[in-house]
């Protein structure tokens, strides 16, 4: 994103969850909408250490009313480098497609946005014999069984007026005792200290 503020904390305690040795390979990113989730997550997977840990990444971003055949397309590409063959129409052949594409292979795989659990079975194909790994960014807590759960929310004051002037292109222009730094705490805290609001 233009206006983007690294969030550290966030990040680390997403990682950790992530790449631990631990029973569950689920790991879910939860909170509400515009804190971040998704640019967090981004920003995980292009972290050095966390692209050394898996040999493949797959990433798709379902919504509300997700198309899960042409979901489960890209992430069979991802994986493979081919598309699924059109002759595929049932799920259960679809489904091991997946398996098949991401057998014996570190993966770490993304379903950004996610609205309904009964969407992690169309498209959780990691092998559980690998130490593959999946990250689901959603609004809902609880949404996965067995699944570690880090909770994003707003940011601090400070962050969040930070990440404003920087949208504003206004980082170095404002002091702090100026009428132009106290009408921007006060947009900060009407905007709910949400990162996608205070950069948009």
């Amino acid at each position: 994103p233009g206006a983007y503020l690294p969030r550290p904390a966030d990040l680390a305690a997403l990682k950790a969850a992530l790449l631990k040795q631990q029973q569950t390979t689920k790991t879910c990113a939860y909170g509400m909408g515009g804190v971040g989730k998704t640019t967090i997550a981004a920003s995980l997977v292009h972290e050095l250490d966390v692209r050394l840990s898996f040999e493949k990444t797959a990433w798709v971003s379902l919504g509300q009313e997700p198309d899960v055949r042409e979901l489960q397309n890209a992430v069979y590409f991802q994986l493979s480098k081919r598309m699924l063959s059109d002759g595929m129409k049932e799920q259960l052949e679809i489904i091991q497609a997946l398996k098949d594409a991401a057998a014996g292979t570190k993966v770490l795989l993304v379903l950004d946005d996610v609205w309904d659990a009964t969407m992690e079975k169309p498209f959780n194909c990691i092998d559980p014999a690998t130490p593959s790994r999946l990250l689901v960014t959603t609004r809902i807590r609880g949404l996965l069984k067995h699944s570690t759960e880090i909770e994003l929310g707003v940011l601090p004051a400070d962050e969040a007026l930070k990440l404003l002037l920087a949208a504003a292109e206004m980082t170095d222009a404002v002091s702090d005792d100026s009428d132009e730094h106290r009408l921007a705490e006060e947009i900060v805290e009407l905007c709910g200290r949400l990162p996608l609001t205070l950069a948009i």
